[in-house]
C-alpha cells in the first residue's frame, strides 16, 4: 500500500511498534502492537480495531 504522506513515495510494510500514551501522569507503552509503517518517511498506520484494544486496555488501567 502507497504512503498516505502526500510528499512521500514509500510503501507501508507490516511491523510491531510500541505504542505509548500519557494519561494523566501516567505513562503507559504497550509493546508488540501491529501496525503498518511507511519504509520511506515512517509514518505509522495502526488498524482501528487494534486502536480501539488499545484504548481498551489503557481504560482498563486507569480505571
Amino acid at each position: 500500500m502507497r504512503c498516505l504522506v502526500p510528499s512521500c513515495s514509500g510503501n507501508y510494510q507490516d511491523k510491531e511498534i510500541s505504542h505509548s500514551t500519557q494519561v494523566k501522569d501516567e505513562l503507559f507503552v504497550v509493546d508488540n502492537v501491529p501496525a503498518k509503517v511507511c519504509d520511506t518517511c515512517g509514518d505509522t498506520v495502526v488498524n482501528p480495531k487494534t486502536n480501539e484494544i488499545l484504548q481498551k486496555i489503557i481504560q482498563e488501567e486507569t480505571s
